[in-house]
């Protein structure tokens, strides 16, 4: 099907409703539905979701969004049904009994040695929840177990609900009584005013042992009518001198106010960090200096005049690049898409979490906020010693700029575009390692999460119950064995060299643990055909179980199914029977997109390890293998040679055409191809077929079943034709509806394989003479951030057990042709080929964006060449001289 969904979250199948779709419901709340040409259940997934059209009566789609999705983010029924249901997410506000939250607040205090209340707004990837996080991390290791209220939740909700107990108000719980649950002299914490809102509902005695937190300027107080809740509040503490002084004339005098400037997270940037970073962004533009800035892209954060002081740059240092570091508002969006569309080279990758890796290659930070109460964007930046400008509006860090830190940066007056232009590029000309050192000192004396919580925890008055003495000074002094919590959890079995593995840590979870990330995961154990196992369906007391599965805790669980249910990260041991590929497959994907699945490991049926034959726990060291796969690198320059070439190559090139439009801009790069070529052609549709023949008249071509993108076609369809060829360059009509910053990739793509007739002969002839297997582009600015096994990886196992692939890399040694376009030798694919693969190992179409057998695919290519005992290369059209 051609209108496929885009999804975020996943892909459902058009032709299997989901229980939670009342078709009845649908057409009866949404009546042009009738008018649709496929079925009520495929304009949910397709259009009604993205429209915020609910499936039944159940799913409030407003209240599930502000509790669980980002901002402004869409497809509520994809998330419930993909994310949210398996997690045991609400459709709707709970009708809570009176009476029964206080009753499990005051359970939750009472198991509680040193209970601490933290109220806050919620828990979007923005400055203040994040900075809770860090604060909370730093109360817990204090000897404090707090307990967190959140007006909304957010796309944090995971992670805060994961370490404390979290009670989300818009789910139903009564904030009243979550207050009048509390023990006597029990501290309370009420991070910015929205937390102060939520405290000022609650009895005065709550308030008595409290500290309000206030990062939001006046104006922005006012119109949301929050005065009235600080002015209740016994004690303020404001973030910067500025923030209280804002306040002199909106306030009746608090009994107490105080300046606690929040704490910035350190981190030291390695030149390789920063280096890689660099050149990663320097393979697909020339790099000029950059100017970044960050935060969450809305009208209050400036991005408009962000925008706006680029284009004033970029006028007089055309090689200057622009950098905004977070989410965007659908405002902002628009904004970025029409900047680009004009010429202006803005990435924005979206939130990050090295963050300072960016501000550590960047030349100098714009703050463009109207109003931003305090930026600790910028001060990360100035932690990596670079210069601010900054436009002299509503801002909480006015008074670091002063004659005497002029090395901090520069004022400017209100949105004067042309004066921060200007002054940008004189800081940028005149900075020195000097200034660069002082802005770090400056920052580095603002400290750290542990001292924002000890100056904090100071202002917290007499009588309020704290932690002992001796439990505080251990919380510190073993704060060096916290990444190593779940490693003391298990029984050391064997030596430390069997235990301790190289293998490095996988990209979703528990990256700090380095090699021995195998002791971090859960190890489940699954043996879908074991009759002790059975077959029962899906339970609520299954899902709690699955669950409840701890890290480095090591079960068996009932079936693969109910691997869904997993929350914390996990490696699967699965037992591989005759004849189970694709259902394997199958189950396998749909763990990677909605399960913290990070790895399998594989047992023959037939040759079963005794731990399994015993159903005894499985093992936590990784098996180890003899061969290990890789990806042979060589630099682009092996193309180049001026030996001529004995023979001339049998050359093939096949497309998978499903978007017509692109034909008439391959059709003209193909003419850069010097020698003459066989085409093959695949598409879905007899009417494409029909168009295809009329573009291109010598073509071959064959319609192909609609699944497993390109990769399919090719490799199952025109798999017989490879064989007739020595080299061959596989392309296809690249579309991505699912990312604006992709619009240009399949040029991007052309000018790197096929920029110039002098250029594809230096290709063929390397490819012909064996200095390289394969020629692909390196990865598009836009996915250099996600060009790694995503969730794959397992998928990929699952692919090419017993094929002798052995271990596959993972992401440290890893590459690969990020948009599945490459020139290769024939036979550097042929392990490719030895897989036996079918259109049935491919799901059915249905938007999927990863995790899927064709995206696992597109990830052993590099591998399959080296394999076959070539080399790889990349290239773009830097590689090649400028042609006239």
């Amino acid at each position: 099907m051609e209108n496929l969904s885009s999804s975020p979250w996943g892909a459902l199948n058009p032709e299997v409703p989901d229980g939670i779709f009342d078709e009845d419901y649908y057409l009866r709340t949404y009546p042009d539905v009738l008018n649709y040409e496929g079925s009520p259940w495929e304009h949910f997934i397709f259009c009604g979701d993205r429209e915020g059209r609910s499936p039944n009566a159940e799913l409030d789609i407003n209240f599930y969004k502000r509790c669980y999705m980002p901002l402004e983010s869409t497809y509520a029924g994809h998330h419930y049904i993909l994310r949210g249901r398996p997690l045991g997410y609400h459709t709707r506000p709970r009708q809570i009994p009176a009476g029964l939250t206080g009753e499990k607040v005051l359970k939750d205090f009472h198991t509680r040695p040193c209970p601490l209340l933290v109220l806050g707004n919620d828990a979007h990837k923005a400055g203040a929840p994040l900075l809770l996080l860090e604060l909370l991390s730093a109360l817990k290791l204090l000897g404090y177990q707090p307990l967190v209220v959140l007006r909304n939740g957010g796309e944090l909700y995971e992670q805060y609900r994961a370490k404390y107990p979290t009670y989300i108000c818009e789910e139903g719980w009564d904030v009243q009584e979550i207050l009048e649950a509390l023990p006597p002299k029990t501290p309370v914490i009420a991070n910015t005013c929205w937390g102060v809102q939520l405290l000022s509902e609650g009895p005065e005695s709550a308030r008595e042992f409290s500290l309000a937190l206030i990062h939001e300027m006046p104006d922005y107080v006012r119109q949301n009518s929050l005065m009235p809740a600080l002015q209740q509040m016994p004690h303020l503490v404001f973030a910067t001198e500025a923030v209280r002084l804002s306040y002199q004339h909106e306030l009746e005098p608090p009994s107490k106010s105080s300046v606690v400037v929040p704490s910035i997270k350190e981190h030291s940037v390695s030149n390789k960090e920063a280096n890689r970073l660099r050149l990663e962004l320097a393979r697909h533009r020339t790099l000029g200096d950059i100017y970044i800035s960050a935060g969450y892209g809305d009208r209050r954060k400036g991005f408009d005049l962000f925008i706006e002081v680029a284009w004033k740059i970029l006028a007089r240092e055309p090689k200057s690049v622009f950098i905004w570091l977070g989410e965007l508002s659908a405002w902002a969006l628009e904004i970025a898409q029409e900047a680009r569309q004009q010429g202006l080279p803005l990435i924005t990758p979206g939130y990050v979490a090295n963050s300072h890796t960016w501000y550590a290659i960047s030349s100098a930070y714009l703050l463009t906020s109207r109003q931003d109460p305090g930026p600790t964007t910028a001060i990360d930046a100035l932690g990596q010693g670079l210069a601010m400008v900054a436009y002299r509006s509503d801002l909480g860090i006015l008074d670091i700029f002063s004659a005497e830190t002029a090395w901090v940066g520069q004022l400017v007056e209100p949105y004067d575009s042309d004066s921060m232009a200007e002054q940008a590029l004189d800081l940028v000309m005149s900075d020195t390692p000097e200034k660069q050192g002082r802005r770090k000192e400056f920052v580095a004396t603002i400290g750290s999460s542990k001292r924002y919580a000890h100056e904090l925890l100071d202002l917290l008055p007499a009588g309020a119950h704290k932690p002992s003495v001796l439990r505080s000074q251990l919380g510190e002094r073993l704060a060096w064995l916290r990444p190593l919590k779940h490693l003391l959890q298990v029984q050391i079995l064997g030596t430390c060299k069997q235990a301790i593995q190289s293998t490095p840590v996988y990209s979703k979870a528990y990256s700090a643990l380095g090699p021995i990330y195998h002791w971090g995961f859960a190890q489940v154990a699954v043996n879908p055909l074991d009759p002790a196992q059975g077959s029962e369906p899906r339970t609520t007391d299954l899902a709690a179980e699955v669950m409840a599965i701890k890290p480095c805790q090591r079960s068996w669980v009932q079936s693969l199914d109910s691997l869904r249910f997993m929350t914390t990260p996990f490696i699967a041991h699965l037992v591989r029977h005759p004849g189970d590929e694709i259902k394997v497959l199958r189950a396998i994907e749909d763990l990677a997109l909605s399960s913290p699945l990070a790895e399998i490991r594989q047992y023959d049926s037939k040759k079963l390890p005794g731990w399994v034959a015993k159903r005894k726990s499985p093992p936590l060291a990784p098996c180890r293998s003899r061969q290990k796969a890789s990806v042979q690198y060589v630099d682009p320059n092996a193309l180049a040679s001026e030996k001529p070439l004995s023979r001339l190559p049998r050359i093939a090139v096949f497309i998978h055409m499903f978007y017509l439009e692109s034909c008439p801009v391959i059709k003209k790069y193909l003419e850069h191809v010097p020698q003459p070529y066989d085409l093959y052609i695949s598409t879905n549709t007899l009417a494409k077929l029909q168009a295809i023949e009329g573009w291109f008249p010598d073509v071959r071509v064959k319609i192909a079943e609609n699944r497993g993108r390109d990769i399919m076609p090719k490799f199952v369809v025109f798999a017989q034709e490879h064989q007739d060829y020595d080299l061959v360059l596989h392309l296809h009509s690249k579309k991505s509806p699912h990312s604006a910053d992709l619009d240009d990739w399949l040029v991007f793509i052309l000018d790197s394989l096929l920029p110039s007739r002098q250029a594809v002969e230096q290709i063929i002839g390397a490819l012909a003479s064996d200095r390289v297997g394969m020629v692909a582009p390196f990865p598009h600015p836009s996915v250099v951030n996600s060009w790694n096994w995503s969730t794959n990886y397992p998928i990929a196992q699952a692919l090419t057990w017993k094929n002798n692939w052995g271990q596959l890399p993972k992401n440290k040694d890893f590459m690969f042709p990020a948009g599945s376009m490459f020139w290769a030798r024939v036979d550097a694919l042929q392990p490719i080929f030895s897989l036996g693969l079918t259109a049935e190992h491919f799901p059915v179409e249905e938007g999927q964006k990863d995790s899927t057998v064709a995206h696992a695919l597109e990830r052993l290519l590099a591998i399959s060449c080296s394999k076959a005992g070539h080399k790889f290369t990349m290239v773009n059209q830097h590689s090649w001289p400028q042609q006239s």
